[in-house]
């Protein structure tokens, strides 16, 4: 299950063969949503979507059901850490792919006595990370992951199911083909349906027993003998004839507001799945906790910039000053001596406004030297204006970025390490490293023998 969000407005953006849809729903005004087709590769179609179109800071999107297994489940109703560890267990059982590569997401449909219906979703990583590199390309990590079935279920739904009748949706999408049982306003059991526009009017029969028999065993209320075939392109040939005992309706998919309009209305829902990983959600949290370090800084360097023209200014005028008494006073030779002195001063502020050593470029010159993947984490970090800076932190995985990390900032024309210290720990990697600034390291230079 997914935490509740409480921002005003919310897109959905899918990526669905070389064509990208967005819908941005304002969650304070029922079902309104703007809709765009963007063509092209998928990196610069992005980018030329963020780029030109106005999107939300929260970005949801979804992956396709011919990448999950889903499942209509009966529990006890209990709490929702409980259900979270009952599902668990039952996805190490009946997961086709490695533990190790296995995500799960589930939602509550409806509580009836002392049982809870449960919708729960599998799937691999593999298209999960496939999404995330592609979202990189713009600076952004998705706040959370939908099933593309699931919002036409959601559109369908709101106009075109009853929440006193049951049936059976057919949907063909494209080479996806799934069938949905209904009842009571709910999904009661989800099956895919390969070939299904291919079928045979005997194979389709096949079929429809076969979900009526799956039905009788998990949900023996249900009563499917009407059917709706909601499709795009040609009809399938089988939907064309009139089929005994069973009610079929034909519908098209593209009568339906956008896809991503159903995904929205999902997502509106606090309750509704998430099968996005939760490195996901600690990645997008770092980004934003970054995000307001570096405002902060920004302002509090700002300020101090504002306070240091103004005092530099007072010094020039006071400067002045002092050159006009020296003119006046040429036979005072303390009087000349104080002058000299209070403009060695003055000339000694001027390495307070050099600004590649600032904390502001400071801080500018370790966001561009650390790798993009986020794998290294600064946690400590101090700023010393004569001297330079100390920071500690971790790296996740194996070494190399954080020896990549060492070399982009040597490399820069600001600091120069000069030591560090590398220690493994269980999740990789913890560091402290030091570094002066570069005119500090050439004064050295200089001045040694």
């Amino acid at each position: 299950m997914s935490s509740k969000r409480n921002d005003s407005k919310r897109t959905t953006l899918l990526h669905t063969g070389n064509n990208f849809e967005y819908t941005t729903i304002d969650l304070d005004q029922e079902g309104e949503a703007k809709t765009v087709t963007l063509e092209g590769k998928p990196e610069e179609a992005l980018q030329n979507l963020v780029a030109n179109h106005s999107l939300s800071e929260d970005v949801e999107t979804a992956i396709s059901a011919s990448d999950t297994l889903m499942m209509v489940l009966q529990l006890p109703a209990t709490e929702a850490a409980e259900i979270q560890g009952m599902l668990e267990l039952q996805a190490e059982e009946i997961s086709p792919f490695p533990p190790e590569a296995t995500l799960m997401a589930w939602e509550a449909l409806q509580s009836f006595g002392r049982q809870t219906q449960v919708l729960m979703a599998l799937c691999s990583r593999k298209p999960l990370d496939k999404l995330h590199d592609l979202y990189a390309k713009v600076g952004t990590v998705p706040s959370r992951v939908d099933i593309d079935v699931l919002g036409w279920l959601e559109l369908i739904k709101k106009d075109h199911l009853s929440d006193t009748e049951d049936g059976l949706v057919f949907l063909l999408q494209g080479n996806q083909s799934y069938a949905v049982a209904w009842h009571q306003g709910h999904p009661c059991l989800i099956r895919s349906l390969v070939g299904a526009r291919e079928f045979s009017q005997e194979t389709l029969e096949e079929e429809l027993m076969m979900l009526l028999l799956a039905l009788e065993s998990s949900f023996p209320e249900a009563n499917a003998k009407k059917v709706q075939v909601w499709h795009d392109g040609e009809l399938p040939a089988w939907a064309k004839e009139p089929l005994e005992e069973w009610d079929i309706q034909v519908e098209k998919l593209d009568t339906l507001p956008p896809l991503t309009q159903g995904l929205a209305l999902r997502g509106r829902r606090a309750d509704s799945l998430d099968i996005s990983p939760k490195e996901w959600r600690e990645e997008k949290q770092r980004n934003a906790t970054r995000k307001r370090t570096i405002q902060r800084t920004s302002l509090i360097v700002g300020g101090w910039l504002i306070l240091m023209v103004g005092f530099l200014g007072w010094s020039v005028y006071r400067q002045s000053g002092l050159r006009s008494v020296e003119k006046l006073n040429t036979a005072n030779t303390q009087a000349v001596t104080d002058v000299e002195n209070l403009s060695m001063r003055v000339r000694s502020l001027t390495q307070f406004t050099d600004r590649s050593s600032s904390a502001l470029e400071n801080l500018l010159t370790l966001a561009t030297a650390a790798p993009g993947s986020g794998s290294i984490v600064i946690e400590d970090y101090r700023y010393e204006k004569a001297e330079g800076i100390t920071l500690s932190g971790s790296t996740s995985g194996d070494v190399q970025p954080f020896y990549q990390f060492l070399e982009r900032l040597s490399a820069g024309e600001s600091l120069r390490v000069t030591s560090y210290d590398l220690k493994e720990s269980r999740q990789g990697f913890s560091f402290q490293a030091e570094a002066v600034w570069a005119w500090i390291e050439a004064e050295n230079e200089e001045t040694s023998p």
